[in-house]
This record gives structure tokens, C-alpha cells and sequence, in this order.
């Protein structure tokens, strides 16, 4: 297993926090940590992620950026 941060800063909207942890849960992290922090002034989503993933084929770190670069 290995640790790693993930931030995020986006327009706020519903269900972003839902499709990140649930995209983490998919390639088989373990959330250790989460903060997230809504600015009404701005309407920003501040995200900030601490978790493990396995490297079991299909799983992992490239996995996640391979999806998340997807869904841009």
C-alpha cells in the first residue's frame, strides 16, 4: 500500500465529493483523512484527500489519474 494527498479546487456542485471517494473506492483506497471546505463567497469546493491505495494490477495510483484525467 501506498499514501498519498489528493486536493481538489473546483466549482462546488452536488456530487463531486461522492464521484472522488467513490472513484477511490473503485481502484481500492482507503480513505485515511478527508476536509473539505465550501466558500459561498466564491461558490469553491476545496478538497484535500488523505488515503492508501494497493498496486494490484488494475488498481492504484495510475489507475486513479488515468479516470481522473478521463473525467475532465
Amino acid at each position: 500500500m501506498q499514501d498519498f494527498i489528493f486536493t481538489l479546487e473546483c466549482a462546488e456542485r452536488p456530487g463531486i465529493t461522492h464521484a472522488v471517494t467513490g472513484a477511490l473506492l473503485t481502484h481500492g483506497g482507503d480513505i485515511k483523512e478527508l476536509k473539505q471546505f465550501d466558500d459561498q463567497s466564491t461558490q469553491q469546493l476545496f478538497l484535500r484527500i488523505d488515503f492508501r491505495v494497493s498496486e494490484e494490477p488494475g488498481n492504484g495510483v495510475e489507475a486513479l489519474r488515468t479516470d481522473f484525467a478521463a473525467d475532465r
